[in-house]
Protein backbone atom coordinates (compact mmCIF):
# COMPACT_ATOMS: atom_id res chain seq x y z
CA UNK A 1 0.00 0.00 0.00
CA UNK A 2 1.38 3.27 -1.13
CA UNK A 3 0.44 6.13 1.20
CA UNK A 4 2.41 8.94 0.01
CA UNK A 5 4.36 9.39 2.96
CA UNK A 6 7.31 8.31 1.78
CA UNK A 7 10.60 10.38 1.50
CA UNK A 8 11.40 9.19 -1.53
CA UNK A 9 8.36 11.41 -2.87
CA UNK A 10 8.22 14.90 -3.29
CA UNK A 11 5.93 16.68 -0.67
CA UNK A 12 4.42 19.94 -0.90
CA UNK A 13 2.86 21.51 2.17
CA UNK A 14 0.83 24.08 2.32
CA UNK A 15 0.53 26.13 5.71
CA UNK A 16 -1.51 29.18 6.48
CA UNK A 17 -0.24 32.25 8.00
CA UNK A 18 -0.84 35.78 9.36
CA UNK A 19 -0.76 38.03 6.13
CA UNK A 20 1.10 41.62 7.01
CA UNK A 21 -0.25 44.53 5.45
CA UNK A 22 2.39 45.88 3.51
CA UNK A 23 -0.04 48.16 1.21
CA UNK A 24 -0.27 52.13 1.99
CA UNK A 25 -3.33 53.42 3.71
CA UNK A 26 -4.34 56.74 4.17
CA UNK A 27 -5.45 58.76 7.15
CA UNK A 28 -6.74 62.26 8.13
CA UNK A 29 -4.48 64.40 10.30
CA UNK A 30 -3.62 68.05 11.02
CA UNK A 31 -0.16 69.35 11.01
CA UNK A 32 1.00 70.96 14.58
CA UNK A 33 4.24 72.72 13.65
CA UNK A 34 5.32 76.38 14.98
CA UNK A 35 4.46 78.16 11.94
CA UNK A 36 0.79 76.99 12.12
CA UNK A 37 0.90 77.77 15.15
CA UNK A 38 1.62 81.49 15.57
CA UNK A 39 -0.81 81.54 12.08
CA UNK A 40 -3.49 80.20 14.44
CA UNK A 41 -1.93 82.99 17.36
CA UNK A 42 -2.44 85.80 14.86
CA UNK A 43 -6.31 84.60 13.63
CA UNK A 44 -7.24 84.61 17.00
CA UNK A 45 -5.82 87.96 17.57
CA UNK A 46 -7.75 89.18 15.44
CA UNK A 47 -11.57 88.37 16.72
CA UNK A 48 -13.09 90.76 18.72
CA UNK A 49 -15.61 88.42 19.69
CA UNK A 50 -18.44 90.68 19.60
CA UNK A 51 -20.67 88.43 18.10
CA UNK A 52 -20.19 86.08 21.13
CA UNK A 53 -20.99 89.25 23.58
CA UNK A 54 -24.20 90.64 21.67
CA UNK A 55 -25.92 87.24 21.91
CA UNK A 56 -28.10 86.50 24.92
CA UNK A 57 -28.93 82.78 24.77
CA UNK A 58 -26.58 80.81 25.98
CA UNK A 59 -26.83 78.91 22.66
CA UNK A 60 -26.98 81.54 20.35
CA UNK A 61 -23.42 82.39 22.43
CA UNK A 62 -21.76 79.01 22.49
CA UNK A 63 -22.41 78.95 18.80
CA UNK A 64 -20.82 82.12 17.56
CA UNK A 65 -17.87 81.11 19.76
CA UNK A 66 -17.37 77.52 18.06
CA UNK A 67 -17.81 79.07 14.59
CA UNK A 68 -14.89 81.28 14.88
CA UNK A 69 -12.68 79.40 17.13
CA UNK A 70 -13.10 76.65 14.14
CA UNK A 71 -12.72 78.72 11.02
CA UNK A 72 -9.19 79.96 12.62
CA UNK A 73 -8.67 76.23 13.92
CA UNK A 74 -9.12 74.87 10.45
CA UNK A 75 -7.43 77.32 8.99
CA UNK A 76 -4.68 77.03 10.89
CA UNK A 77 -4.58 73.59 11.20
CA UNK A 78 -6.14 72.25 7.68
CA UNK A 79 -7.16 68.62 7.41
CA UNK A 80 -4.59 66.97 4.88
CA UNK A 81 -4.36 63.60 3.33
CA UNK A 82 -1.58 61.36 4.48
CA UNK A 83 0.22 58.08 3.10
CA UNK A 84 0.73 55.42 5.40
CA UNK A 85 2.28 52.68 5.58
CA UNK A 86 4.94 49.60 7.24
CA UNK A 87 7.59 52.02 8.80
CA UNK A 88 11.23 51.47 7.78
CA UNK A 89 13.42 49.27 9.88
CA UNK A 90 15.98 51.40 11.55
CA UNK A 91 17.99 48.38 13.78
CA UNK A 92 18.50 47.14 9.84
CA UNK A 93 21.97 48.36 9.37
CA UNK A 94 24.35 47.92 6.83
CA UNK A 95 26.47 46.14 9.16
CA UNK A 96 23.57 43.53 10.30
CA UNK A 97 23.04 42.64 6.25
CA UNK A 98 26.20 41.42 5.86
CA UNK A 99 26.09 39.10 8.66
CA UNK A 100 23.16 37.79 7.42
CA UNK A 101 24.43 37.61 4.27
CA UNK A 102 27.53 35.35 5.80
CA UNK A 103 25.12 33.44 8.01
CA UNK A 104 22.85 32.46 4.74
CA UNK A 105 26.06 31.55 2.78
CA UNK A 106 28.00 29.84 5.74
CA UNK A 107 24.41 27.84 6.55
CA UNK A 108 24.13 26.86 2.66
CA UNK A 109 27.84 25.50 2.65
CA UNK A 110 27.20 23.50 5.95
CA UNK A 111 24.03 21.90 4.05
CA UNK A 112 25.73 20.99 0.70
CA UNK A 113 29.50 19.88 1.49
CA UNK A 114 30.72 17.96 4.05
CA UNK A 115 32.58 20.08 6.88
CA UNK A 116 35.01 19.50 9.94
CA UNK A 117 33.77 19.37 13.18
CA UNK A 118 35.81 23.20 14.11
CA UNK A 119 34.07 24.41 10.97
CA UNK A 120 30.87 23.15 12.65
CA UNK A 121 31.39 24.46 16.15
CA UNK A 122 31.86 27.91 13.99
CA UNK A 123 29.12 28.19 12.28
CA UNK A 124 27.07 27.32 15.28
CA UNK A 125 28.90 29.90 17.39
CA UNK A 126 28.59 32.69 14.53
CA UNK A 127 24.91 31.43 14.44
CA UNK A 128 24.47 32.11 18.64
CA UNK A 129 26.21 35.86 18.08
CA UNK A 130 24.30 36.94 14.78
CA UNK A 131 20.68 36.08 16.63
CA UNK A 132 21.86 37.92 19.95
CA UNK A 133 22.80 40.76 18.15
CA UNK A 134 19.49 40.75 16.12
CA UNK A 135 17.94 40.82 19.58
CA UNK A 136 19.75 43.67 21.15
CA UNK A 137 19.05 45.63 17.50
CA UNK A 138 15.71 45.44 18.05
CA UNK A 139 15.38 45.81 21.44
CA UNK A 140 17.16 49.07 21.15
CA UNK A 141 14.97 50.23 18.19
CA UNK A 142 11.80 49.53 20.64
CA UNK A 143 13.08 50.81 23.55
CA UNK A 144 13.68 54.17 21.63
CA UNK A 145 10.12 54.02 20.29
CA UNK A 146 8.67 53.30 23.59
CA UNK A 147 10.77 56.42 25.27
CA UNK A 148 10.23 58.97 23.18
CA UNK A 149 6.56 58.29 22.48
CA UNK A 150 3.97 60.34 24.59
CA UNK A 151 1.75 57.73 25.14
CA UNK A 152 3.72 55.12 25.90
CA UNK A 153 1.36 52.18 27.00
CA UNK A 154 -0.48 52.61 23.52
CA UNK A 155 3.40 53.09 22.20
CA UNK A 156 3.86 49.82 24.13
CA UNK A 157 0.57 47.75 22.04
CA UNK A 158 1.76 48.89 18.95
CA UNK A 159 4.68 47.10 19.37
CA UNK A 160 2.98 44.07 20.53
CA UNK A 161 0.49 44.15 17.74
CA UNK A 162 3.23 44.37 15.30
CA UNK A 163 4.71 41.33 16.60
CA UNK A 164 1.81 39.31 16.61
CA UNK A 165 1.06 40.30 12.92
CA UNK A 166 -1.72 42.10 14.03
CA UNK A 167 -2.83 45.26 11.30
CA UNK A 168 -3.09 48.55 12.98
CA UNK A 169 -6.15 49.65 10.24
CA UNK A 170 -9.18 48.72 12.40
CA UNK A 171 -13.08 49.61 11.51
CA UNK A 172 -14.65 51.48 14.03
CA UNK A 173 -17.68 51.24 12.54
CA UNK A 174 -19.95 48.27 14.46
CA UNK A 175 -22.40 46.71 11.92
CA UNK A 176 -25.30 44.80 13.98
CA UNK A 177 -27.87 42.31 12.37
CA UNK A 178 -31.40 43.11 13.98
CA UNK A 179 -33.66 40.62 12.14
CA UNK A 180 -33.17 40.75 9.08
CA UNK A 181 -32.12 44.69 8.84
CA UNK A 182 -28.49 45.63 8.91
CA UNK A 183 -27.49 48.97 11.07
CA UNK A 184 -24.03 50.42 10.72
CA UNK A 185 -25.03 54.42 11.40
CA UNK A 186 -22.87 54.59 15.07
CA UNK A 187 -25.84 56.78 16.33
CA UNK A 188 -28.53 54.03 15.56
CA UNK A 189 -26.39 51.42 16.85
CA UNK A 190 -25.76 53.30 20.34
CA UNK A 191 -29.08 53.79 20.74
CA UNK A 192 -29.95 49.84 19.88
CA UNK A 193 -26.92 48.96 22.72
CA UNK A 194 -28.88 51.26 25.01
CA UNK A 195 -31.98 49.88 24.60
CA UNK A 196 -30.87 46.39 25.21
CA UNK A 197 -29.13 47.54 28.67
CA UNK A 198 -31.98 49.56 30.01
CA UNK A 199 -34.57 46.71 29.25
CA UNK A 200 -32.14 43.96 30.84
CA UNK A 201 -31.80 46.08 33.89
CA UNK A 202 -35.63 45.90 33.83
CA UNK A 203 -36.02 42.34 33.06
CA UNK A 204 -33.65 41.51 36.15
CA UNK A 205 -35.12 43.63 38.14
CA UNK A 206 -38.61 42.08 37.66
CA UNK A 207 -37.02 38.73 37.58
CA UNK A 208 -35.59 38.92 40.85
CA UNK A 209 -38.75 41.19 43.08
CA UNK A 210 -41.69 39.39 41.41
CA UNK A 211 -43.36 42.88 41.09
CA UNK A 212 -42.47 46.46 41.43
CA UNK A 213 -42.60 48.19 44.80
CA UNK A 214 -44.04 50.95 45.80
CA UNK A 215 -42.84 53.13 47.97
CA UNK A 216 -44.78 55.14 50.75
CA UNK A 217 -42.94 58.64 49.82
CA UNK A 218 -44.46 59.91 53.29
CA UNK A 219 -42.61 57.99 55.48
CA UNK A 220 -39.39 58.70 54.26
CA UNK A 221 -37.63 61.28 56.22
CA UNK A 222 -35.74 63.84 53.99
CA UNK A 223 -33.64 66.77 55.14
CA UNK A 224 -34.28 69.75 53.06
CA UNK A 225 -32.35 72.99 52.80
CA UNK A 226 -34.53 76.31 53.55
CA UNK A 227 -30.96 78.50 52.33
CA UNK A 228 -30.80 78.88 48.22
CA UNK A 229 -27.61 77.88 46.55
CA UNK A 230 -26.05 80.56 44.85
CA UNK A 231 -23.40 80.42 41.90
CA UNK A 232 -20.45 82.86 42.27
CA UNK A 233 -19.99 84.59 38.70
CA UNK A 234 -16.15 82.61 37.01
CA UNK A 235 -13.46 85.30 36.59
CA UNK A 236 -10.86 84.87 33.72
CA UNK A 237 -8.11 83.45 36.06
CA UNK A 238 -10.01 81.02 36.84
CA UNK A 239 -11.00 80.05 33.50
CA UNK A 240 -7.26 80.31 32.55
CA UNK A 241 -6.25 77.99 35.32
CA UNK A 242 -8.87 75.02 34.44
CA UNK A 243 -7.60 75.10 31.22
CA UNK A 244 -3.62 74.98 32.06
CA UNK A 245 -4.85 71.60 34.13
CA UNK A 246 -5.80 69.72 31.28
CA UNK A 247 -4.09 66.64 30.60
CA UNK A 248 -3.26 68.16 27.10
CA UNK A 249 -3.23 64.80 24.95
CA UNK A 250 -3.95 64.67 21.61
CA UNK A 251 -7.56 63.51 22.16
CA UNK A 252 -10.16 65.67 20.93
CA UNK A 253 -14.26 65.65 21.31
CA UNK A 254 -17.13 66.80 19.02
CA UNK A 255 -15.08 69.89 17.45
CA UNK A 256 -11.74 67.78 16.67
CA UNK A 257 -10.23 70.30 18.74
CA UNK A 258 -7.19 68.53 20.82
CA UNK A 259 -6.46 69.58 24.50
CA UNK A 260 -3.14 70.60 24.12
CA UNK A 261 -4.00 73.27 21.38
CA UNK A 262 -6.43 74.58 24.00
CA UNK A 263 -4.15 74.88 26.14
CA UNK A 264 -1.72 76.91 23.97
CA UNK A 265 -4.41 79.69 22.81
CA UNK A 266 -5.76 79.88 26.49
CA UNK A 267 -5.04 83.72 26.71
CA UNK A 268 -6.31 84.89 23.79
CA UNK A 269 -10.30 82.26 24.15
CA UNK A 270 -10.88 83.03 28.18
CA UNK A 271 -12.18 85.91 27.83
CA UNK A 272 -15.13 85.06 25.55
CA UNK A 273 -15.40 81.36 27.90
CA UNK A 274 -15.65 83.40 30.43
CA UNK A 275 -18.72 85.05 29.50
CA UNK A 276 -20.00 81.46 28.32
CA UNK A 277 -19.58 79.88 31.70
CA UNK A 278 -21.26 83.18 33.29
CA UNK A 279 -24.43 83.69 30.99
CA UNK A 280 -24.59 79.43 31.62
CA UNK A 281 -24.81 80.23 35.49
CA UNK A 282 -27.02 83.18 35.15
CA UNK A 283 -29.53 81.25 32.91
CA UNK A 284 -29.23 77.65 34.54
CA UNK A 285 -29.30 76.37 31.32
CA UNK A 286 -26.12 74.09 29.77
CA UNK A 287 -25.06 74.19 26.14
CA UNK A 288 -26.81 71.22 24.33
CA UNK A 289 -23.87 70.26 22.17
CA UNK A 290 -21.58 69.47 24.90
CA UNK A 291 -24.20 67.33 27.03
Amino acid sequence: MDLGLSDHYAQIITIPTLEFNNTLYRIKKRKFNEDNTQEFYYLLNQITWQEVYGESEIKAKFSAFMDAFLYCYNSAFPIKIAHMGNKKKNWITQGTKISSKRMRLLDKQRKTTTMEKKDLEYIEQYKKIYKRVIQEAKKWENDNYISSSKNKVKATWQLINKELGKSFINNKNIELKLGKIKISNPTATADIFNSYFVETIEKLTDQNSGAHVTYNMTNLKINTCPQTMYITTVTEDETEKVVKNLKGTSSSGFDGVTDFVVKKCVQFIKKPLDDICNTSFASGIFPEILK
